[in-house]
């Protein structure tokens, strides 16, 4: 979409809803590599938001999507980086991206499989 954009003038450039839309398809994968994949998506969302794109700002549906994914992907880095997009989350100071329940559920959810995938 991006590229028919830049390159042939089309009007269809990605927004928030269209990268949360591919988001919530890469947490619902279940794929190893589903939480690395979103979380490349979230950080281009972050680039073109730093770079003026108002219209692809990540909001609170891109970062748990993100976190499900990590969580859905039976990587064994998963907990990990959960535990920083969490700790990002709180620290970047805006209240719209505080962890949610859903945050924190998909949290858990990803602490008890690590601690099934130890036993």
């Amino acid at each position: 979409m991006a590229a028919l954009s830049d390159d042939h003038g089309f009007d269809v450039r990605p927004n928030t809803e269209t990268y949360n839309r591919l988001l919530n398809c890469w947490a619902k994968s279940m794929k190893l590599e589903s939480g690395e994949r979103a979380e490349v998506i979230l950080r281009e969302m972050e680039g073109l938001h730093s770079m003026g794109d108002e219209e692809a700002t990540p909001d609170i549906y891109s970062y748990n999507s993100v976190l499900n994914a990590w969580s859905n992907s039976g990587d064994a880095a998963a907990l990990t980086r959960i535990d920083k997009l969490i700790l990002e989350m709180i620290l970047q100071g805006n209240p719209s991206l505080l962890p949610d329940s859903f945050s924190y559920g998909t949290w858990l959810k990803a602490i008890t499989r690590c601690d099934e995938a130890e036993k």
